[in-house]
């Protein structure tokens, strides 16, 4: 599909997805934020709003949103059905005929690595999770793990792009000229 095609129903599906009022942030990733001239697929990355759940003892359990009671999405965002409907990942068949992927982000998972990774291309994703000692942009000590940076155990704060690339062996790079 033409870039600007695909970044005007991208467009139309953030605008649906934010009057839902369901997300704290949601933003356009993949090809489209690299500007390529054909699309394959739509990706968008969400943050929701959650709430973490105790156990009776007081103790964390796990996090609720109520975007995962959007029942509607498809409707919502004008799909003909769901090919992959998970907890964190949706992948759904547009009327348009182009598939949109959308990932929500929920603890532990981060921002900054969840919307560096889906913005791409595959291969630099590969090189920014892979350790610099096996030829990949990451420090070493550090891993990446359910969407988020771990550094000798403990959870990096990464909320922005610019916080996840503190963490690689390169500057931040613009998507546009991002390559394999």
């Amino acid at each position: 599909m033409e870039l600007s095609k695909a970044r005007f129903i991208a467009n139309g599906i953030k605008n649906e997805l934010e009057q839902a009022g369901v997300f704290t942030r949601i933003e356009i990733a993949g090809s489209i934020r690299r500007e390529k001239p054909e699309v394959k697929d739509i990706e968008i990355v969400a943050a929701p709003k959650y709430v973490q759940v105790m156990d009776m003892f007081g103790e964390p359990k796990g996090y609720v949103s109520n975007a995962g009671f959007i029942t509607n999405l498809v409707d919502m965002v004008q799909g003909e059905k769901y090919i992959k409907n998970g907890d964190r990942y949706k992948q759904i068949l547009l009327k348009s005929g182009i598939n949109l992927d959308l990932f929500l982000v929920f603890p532990p998972a981060q921002w900054g690595v969840i919307y560096t990774i889906r913005t791409g291309p595959w291969g630099f994703s590969k090189k920014i999770v892979t350790p610099e000692k096996w030829g990949g942009y990451l420090q070493t000590g550090c891993e990446v793990k359910d969407g988020a940076l771990w550094d000798c155990g403990r959870t990096i704060d990464t909320p922005e792009e610019k916080d996840f690339f503190e963490y690689l062996t390169i500057d931040w790079t613009d998507p546009v000229i991002r390559v394999e």
